[in-house]
């Protein structure tokens, strides 16, 4: 111990294990020698000062598991995971018996779940095109052609990942999913080009011989447009390059993988396909008249073109109430910033009192947190109040954050019955209590919904209690025994694989054996019961061999029975891995992935049987529920007219009766929230829910934990406070506001201490004096430091609890007064009226003491009074929050809403002002600059065309296609019920770079048409013209097939993915297809007809020179 005052005491530590009591009033005599500023060296033990006990830190954080680990900015956040599961499970091996090490939250399953959902998506796709061209083709190696470029492409597009550092992950993998339907088309283009010219070379014969210069000379012709359609896909995509913030850190890796695609195609195309063409496209050939397919589509489409050719007033008028449609559709949709991602959990972050203590804090988490592991689709709950040991976290301790696992999808079991079917129960219910003359009849059908509306929620909530319960119960059972089944399988599979590396002294019998398991699952279940882990499989596996090498089962020459079984095939396998970059997966890791699928599995198979089990009894209980609700609601509301409450009606022939028409339904996730925040609901606390990525994200972009907050400006605390009220007062008004809270400013209790100079001049006290003794007895003062080898301990002096707890004893404190001026004195003669003994009772003070005492009360003024929670300041304001979330409606059309109803009834006092902050925020801004990269791309897109095809004319025809494709997209868009946002616009920017596309094969099909019959000076009349212009549209129909049909048939597994990121990528998907349906009819309809107005006024002109 080496004190600050210069006396040093270096062998008090090693005293301590020797002889306590000698140590204690060492200690004692170091604090009073330090107190009295004695000389160095001068004990002064008979005076009893203090009592030393170790003790913690002032604490303002309450967390229920206290170990966390925060990622570092730009790491992997997987590979960090791992990392962390190996370190341990090396710490696990140091630990007690009975205690191991459990992540109560972690990324992992959200990962896995977004990466399988988009491989999932990109499989269906990959595998639904090449169906699609293999249908329209009907010519297997031509179908091998094409295909063989989405694998490839695919691959070049990881290769190039690799090389710019870009991960796997939701939004990459998009890019790649959303580029599968364009992939295909400039091989289709070539391939179909290469095809027609072979078809006329070779008529109805096979093809046979060496046909490279007619390949190659097809696909020349071809090359330039696919290049510069390539190119206009390319920079259709630079608005996603330019958006910035968190728009761009989401959506940058879509368009560079999006990109990296289309470069792979690019690649593949001019040099793979062209050389592949004249090796497989051999034999006979399907014309296109062979096909069922594309016949069925000519029947159709060429007589309409033909009808529509010569009214170009019809399909232009079509063609704008098309656009009006769209536009008026496009106004009443609204607008955010990202589609809400479920991330598999829940972040409940309440609000308390800002007096509540720590044990106040502590209490109340406990008993929430225990409310909200009795859900049955929770998982685990972990609780924290206050901030952490950081200057860096502002947070109070009334500031409270509870992570909520939630259970795999697969495993909510049906409790919901919906609301619509509720209440018509009840008006059936209702009915008969009527005409059994218990209830009153209600003549106002408004007040008649009103009354069922009331005894349906009234039996909903006793309704989803029970629930709850119910299969709460069944779920702790099939726990018990899933935990018993899981131990059993890591015996067997250990046990099999000391079969397979043949280590027993003797065989086990199959009796033997099953004995064995069946003991191990017993006695072992328990650790499977709560939250196994990787660790958990490693230690019990290496015990579980311990043991049977101790009781000498095993032959002693078996080293690792964990290792790898011998065997040529599975070493063929590793080779195989080790040389494509494959980890090697250890039989540790293989046994916990087995065990993890087969927990799933299991129940995954439970919950569909305990749904069928739980459908006849959950009808009992709403109709049980309902027959309380009833009597309860109509005795509110003086219509009961029975003595009694009972209502009369059997609830097993109600049952049975609503059982024909109702039906159980999981909960949602928003419907799971509701339900939680209702059970919780208390007195004193404001719940806030959210979840636990997307609140740290808004956290760092906007400084508050919610979707949307108002920062209230002012120059008084109370004012704000006011204000926040009023603003939060107006905002739960309006539909769609939930989780409205006003920030305390106000209310936090401080002891202010007032010393008054006048008093304290007639007892002789000094303001020093006095202002050293509060610090002391209220706040602790750091005296000294304790040394254990390279550990540091603070040495703090500071009153016991009892002579501070309240105003009254903090009067009583004494002070001293002149005479003693020796170092410390104020500190040291200062304490409680009584003094202090070591075992902590009152105690006069020293009798020798020649210091003069006076009480605290006589020297000042203590009270408690109200002050500010917290100050919070910005731009040199006092500022605070009122915050909230926006449920069931879009949040930008919510911002406008509220603040016109903030301005018509919050009247601000002067100096005072508010200003809106949240996600929209982001929205905003990626539409401004939108607004701005977006035209410019579509002029330069105009341009790459008109430099192409050196005609303005038909570059603008080109364009065309993407007025139509906008509105296309918004009305699937209204169709699924997709909001605006940034994923839904970068639908729109994809879109419109395939439209384009198809619009130019459009187009070059019909110039190809007339420079086919010696270009428009050699057509003799306007009819060879309008024939040349059908042949050309009619003749784009089999690769319009091709590539638009695998477009929208290989996207639409974007559009009805589920699974962890499935919110994301459907309303990128939305816009799409329907750009691309809407799109290919304007192109097939609108572009001919206008293409042919156009020639023909050309070769009037020309005829006209002549």
């Amino acid at each position: 111990l080496r004190s600050g005052r210069g006396a040093d005491y270096g062998t008090l530590r090693r005293q301590l294990a020797a002889k306590v009591f000698e140590h204690t009033a060492r200690y004692d005599a170091a604090i009073a020698d330090y107190l009295r500023g004695a000389p160095r060296g001068e004990m002064q033990s008979n005076v009893p000062t203090a009592i030393p006990s170790p003790g913690p830190l002032p604490r303002v954080l309450r967390l229920e598991w206290p170990l966390t680990q925060t990622l570092r900015y730009g790491e992997n956040p997987l590979a960090i995971t791992r990392a962390l599961h190996d370190k341990i499970r090396d710490l696990q091996k140091g630990l007690p018996p009975g205690v191991r090490i459990v992540p109560f939250y972690e990324r992992t399953r959200l990962i896995h779940g977004a990466i399988e959902t988009v491989t999932r998506v990109l499989e269906h796709e990959i595998l639904i095109a090449a169906i699609a061209i293999l249908l329209i083709l009907t010519h297997l190696r031509s179908v091998f052609v094409v295909v063989v470029t989405l694998p490839l492409s695919i691959l070049i597009a990881f290769l190039l990942m690799r090389a710019f550092g870009i991960s796997s992950n939701i939004m990459s993998l998009s890019g790649i999913a959303i580029s599968i339907g364009v992939l295909v088309d400039q091989s289709i283009v070539m391939l179909e080009n290469a095809t027609r010219r072979l078809t006329q070379h070779f008529g109805a014969r096979p093809i046979r011989g060496d046909t490279t210069d007619l390949c190659a000379e097809a696909c020349r012709q071809v090359g330039r447009p696919i290049f510069f359609s390539v190119v206009i896909m390319v920079v259709s995509f630079l608005p996603v390059f330019a958006l910035t913030g968190q728009e761009g850190k989401l959506f940058h890796p879509l368009a560079f993988t999006k990109t990296f695609a289309l470069i792979g195609t690019a690649i593949i195309s001019v040099t793979l396909v062209p050389a592949l063409i004249p090796l497989l496209v051999r034999g006979r050939l399907s014309r296109e008249e062979d096909n069922w397919i594309i016949r069925s589509v000519v029947e159709i489409y060429r007589p309409a073109l033909r009808l529509l050719m010569d009214r170009p007033r019809t399909v232009i008028w079509m063609f704008v109430i098309l656009l009006a449609l769209g536009v008026y559709v496009a106004r009443h949709l609204g607008r955010e910033f990202m589609p809400p991602l479920d991330e598999g959990s829940i972040l409940d972050m309440p609000v308390t009192v800002p007096r509540a203590s720590v044990t106040e804090v502590a209490d109340d988490l406990k008993a929430r947190d225990a409310m909200l592991r009795v859900f049955p689709e929770v998982e685990s709950v972990v609780g924290k109040a206050g901030r952490a040991d950081t200057p860096t976290d502002p947070a109070p301790l009334d500031m409270i954050e509870t992570v909520i696992n939630l259970r795999p999808r697969e495993h909510w079991l049906k409790r919901k019955i919906r609301l619509p079917d509720a209440i018509n129960e009840a008006e059936r219910l209702a009915q008969l209590l009527t005409d059994s003359g218990a209830l009153k009849p209600i003549t106002s059908d408004d007040e008649r919904a009103a009354f069922l509306n009331a005894a349906a929620l009234t039996a909903l909530t006793r309704f989803d209690a029970a629930q709850r319960r119910d299969i709460q119960i069944r779920m702790m059972a099939h726990e018990d025994q899933l935990a018993r089944d899981t131990a059993r399988l890591l015996a067997a599979h250990t046990l099999a694989q000391v079969d397979a590396h043949g280590g027993w002294r003797q065989p086990w019998d199959t009796a033997r054996r099953a004995a064995f398991l069946d003991d191990f699952a017993t006695s072992q279940a328990r650790r499977f019961r709560l939250y196994p882990q990787e660790i958990d499989v490693a230690a019990l596996t290496t015990e579980l061999l311990k043991r049977l090498a101790t009781e000498g089962q095993l032959r002693p020459d078996l080293t690792d029975p964990l290792a790898p079984a011998p065997s040529r095939w599975d070493a063929l396998l590793e080779t195989a891995r080790d040389l494509l970059g494959y980890q090697r997966e250890a039989f540790l890791q293989s046994l916990a992935r087995r065990m993890d699928q087969f927990r799933f599995e299991t129940t995954r198979a439970w919950a569909r049987d305990a749904n069928q089990a739980l459908f006849g009894p959950s009808m009992l209980r709403f109709e049980e529920a309902l027959l309380f609700a009833l009597p309860y609601e109509a005795q509110m509301r003086d219509l009961w007219a029975k003595a009694d409450d009972e209502p009369g009606l059997s609830a097993e022939q109600l049952a049975r009766d609503f059982s024909r028409r109702a039906f159980l339904w999981p909960k949602t996730k928003d419907d799971l929230v509701r339900e939680m925040d209702e059970s919780i609901r208390q007195i004193g606390w404001s719940n806030i829910w959210t979840q636990p990525i997307i609140n740290r994200v808004d956290m760092l972009a906007t400084g508050v934990r919610t979707q949307l907050a108002v920062k209230v400006y002012g120059r008084d605390h109370q004012q704000i406070q006011d204000v926040s009220n009023r603003v939060a007062d107006a905002l739960r008004a309006i539909t769609g506001a939930v989780d409205v809270v006003a920030d305390q400013t106000v209310g936090k209790g401080y002891v202010e201490i007032e010393i008054d100079r006048e008093r304290a001049a007639r007892y002789g006290v000094s303001v020093g004096d006095v202002q050293t003794v509060v610090e002391v007895a209220l706040g602790g003062r750091p005296i000294t430091r304790a040394v254990e080898g390279r550990e540091r301990y603070p040495v703090r002096l500071r009153y016991a609890r009892d002579d501070r707890e309240d105003e009254d004893a903090i009067r009583r404190i004494l002070v001293s007064g002149p005479g003693n001026g020796a170092p410390g004195a104020a500190m040291g003669a200062a304490g409680p009226a009584a003094g202090a003994k070591a075992d902590g009772a009152a105690m006069a003070p020293d009798a020798n003491a020649a210091t003069p005492m006076v009480f605290l009360g006589d020297v000042a003024d203590i009270r408690v009074v109200e002050g500010p929670v917290m100050i919070k300041s910005e731009n040199g304001l006092l500022r605070s929050y009122v915050q909230l979330n926006v449920r069931d409606r879009d949040i930008v059309g919510f911002v406008e809403e509220a603040r016109r109803a903030i301005a018509a009834k919050v009247a601000l006092p002067e100096g005072c002002y508010l200003e809106w902050t949240g996600q929209f925020e982001h929205q905003l801004r990626a539409k401004k600059t939108l607004r701005i990269v977006f035209p410019a791309v579509l002029i330069l897109i105009f341009l790459i065309l008109y430099v192409t095809y050196h005609d303005f004319t038909h570059a603008a025809l080109m364009m065309m296609a993407v007025p139509g494709a906008l509105a296309g997209g918004v009305l699937f868009q209204w169709l699924f019920g997709y909001n605006f946002s940034v994923a839904v616009w970068v639908g729109y920017i994809a879109c419109f770079g395939m439209a384009t596309e198809t619009g130019i094969i459009m187009l070059v099909y019909l110039r190809d048409a007339i420079a086919e019959r010696g270009g428009l000076e050699k057509i003799p009349s306007l009819e060879a013209l309008h024939e040349a212009v059908m042949a050309g549209a009619v003749h784009r129909l089999r690769p319009k097939l091709l590539t638009e049909g695998t477009a929208i048939v290989g996207l639409a597994p974007m559009l009805w993915a589920r699974g962890v990121g499935a919110e994301v990528i459907a309303p990128m998907a939305a816009p799409v297809l329907g750009g691309l349906l809407i799109a290919d009819e304007v192109i097939d309809i609108f572009l001919p007809v206008l293409f042919y107005q156009v020639e023909a006024r050309r070769w009037r002109k020309l005829r006209m020179r002549r």
